[in-house]
């Protein structure tokens, strides 16, 4: 028995101890979210490592204009000596011709090789791409992070509807078992008969079905957002801010540069011109350079001597010009790729501009019908409500019956519904203008 107690005991003090170190991050406007998303989501991380990779490359492509030094030992063996026609003369044979052997068939040298490319147009064109690329993946960063200002404050607004929309149904629920308490005791009083009761117990359970719909939608929104904050899922998320009643938000224009789309198809043309000149460059000759620095020992048989006089100075410089002539055809091939790439990726810019323009133009149409739309529905809603309260009164005076009280409530329930839809409606258009001016 004293056993099990102490198990008891363990678990109930893990348990608290869990729940005292359960992390719980508060948010009180949508800027503090956009900024704890951009700092704290999981996926910019990736990027981040992506980033120090593609810089990385940047400096190994940029050290290729620095020349490369290396250290050489080398032992020649030559069997076969080359062969000389020397006048006789030389010889105290006049008159004709000896054919001798110059040289000495064993042959090391120890020296330092400097190599350097001092005319290279594809390894200059082929650093700017790489400088291109790190270009690249900036914008691709601002362009993640402009549609993670969208999700978050998507997910960030339709979580404060809920909220509100639970506020409303606990409302509801409390004039709802009012009404029960009322018709039940209308009921006893012979006032009212079962249906009536049942109606009125029908109409709380709907109520109820509502409330935990949209618990449960302000759940899945807090969800989100804790992925899109890279929190695990045991974090308590509270958001401290409400609605404003009236909507206060005004949007003039938008425009379509920020559009962060297409910067990276920009950069991406930028890459795409830069490999053309690439492909182009196989074409131009290029100049290298070597200079060697060493000593050299000439032997008739095998062996190494180290003394003075025994190594001769052997120095060099030797200037390499190449004109590339034929490869076959990769070459005219490459740069024919390399032009339909630049034409594609020209292309999928002007598609993307138009398109941005055309979806902003409707954007911002929407948003401002969305507006209007809003304020009917609020005035609806109003007066529904009011119409509502009115009905209570009259109801509990028996001035009408339940069954009329009812549609009032349906009424009600209607113009909530309505004014809730258009309200996230209205804030899907203006998530998607935040994000278009967020990140300026």
């Amino acid at each position: 028995m004293k056993l099990v107690k102490s198990i008891i005991l363990a678990c109930l003090f893990a348990l608290s101890a869990s729940s005292l170190n359960a992390q719980v991050v508060e948010v009180d406007s949508i800027e503090y979210a956009i900024e704890y998303a951009i700092q704290n989501n999981p996926t910019l991380e990736t990027y981040k490592l992506q980033a120090q990779i593609t810089d990385l490359n940047y400096k190994l492509q940029k050290n290729t204009r620095f020349p490369t030094i290396t250290y050489n030992f080398s032992g020649q063996n030559t069997t076969s000596l080359a062969v000389t026609p020397v006048p006789g003369e030389l010889f105290g044979q006049p008159g004709e011709t000896i054919e001798t052997e110059f040289g000495q068939p064993f042959a090391f040298s120890s020296g330092i090789t400097v190599q350097s490319d001092r005319l290279d147009w594809q390894n200059k064109l082929k650093t700017k791409l790489a400088e291109n690329e790190v270009s690249i993946l900036e914008a691709e960063v601002d362009e993640f992070k402009q549609q993670l200002v969208q999700q978050v404050s998507l997910y960030y607004y339709t979580a404060l509807i809920a909220k509100k929309a639970i506020e409303i149904n606990e409302e509801n629920i409390s004039v709802s078992d009012q009404i029960i308490d009322l018709a039940e005791l209308r009921l006893q009083e012979g006032l009212e008969d079962q249906f009536g009761v049942n109606q009125s117990k029908m109409n709380a359970s709907n109520t109820l079905k509502t409330k935990l719909s949209n618990e449960a939608l302000y759940e899945e929104c807090i969800t989100q957002l804790k992925n899109l904050f890279g929190l695990p899922y045991s974090t308590e998320l509270r958001l401290n801010e409400d609605l404003d009643y009236e909507w206060s938000h005004s949007v003039s224009s938008i425009d379509p540069v920020s559009n962060r789309r297409l910067v990276t198809l920009n950069r991406q043309i930028e890459g795409y011109e830069l490999n053309f000149k690439v492909q182009r460059a196989a074409y131009y000759p290029s100049v290298t350079m070597t200079n060697y620095t060493g000593k050299q020992l000439n032997r008739d048989d095998f062996g190494l001597e180290i003394g003075k006089g025994t190594w001769a100075d052997y120095n060099y410089t030797l200037v390499t010009i190449s004109f590339p002539l034929f490869t076959g055809f990769n070459r005219s091939n490459n740069v024919k790729i390399a032009n339909r790439q630049l034409s594609l990726a020209k292309l999928d810019y002007e598609i993307e501009l138009r398109n941005t323009e055309l979806s902003d133009m409707l954007l911002l149409s929407d948003y401002n019908q969305g507006v209007e739309t809003l304020e009917q529905s609020q005035t609806t809603y109003d007066l529904a409500k009011e119409n509502q309260d009115i009905a209570f009164v009259r109801y509990e005076e028996g001035l009408i019956t339940l069954d009329q009280y009812l549609d009032a409530v349906e009424d009600r329930l209607q113009s909530e519904n309505a004014y809730l839809n258009d309200l996230s409606i209205l804030y899907s258009y203006y998530s998607t203008i935040i994000s278009r001016t967020e990140q300026q």
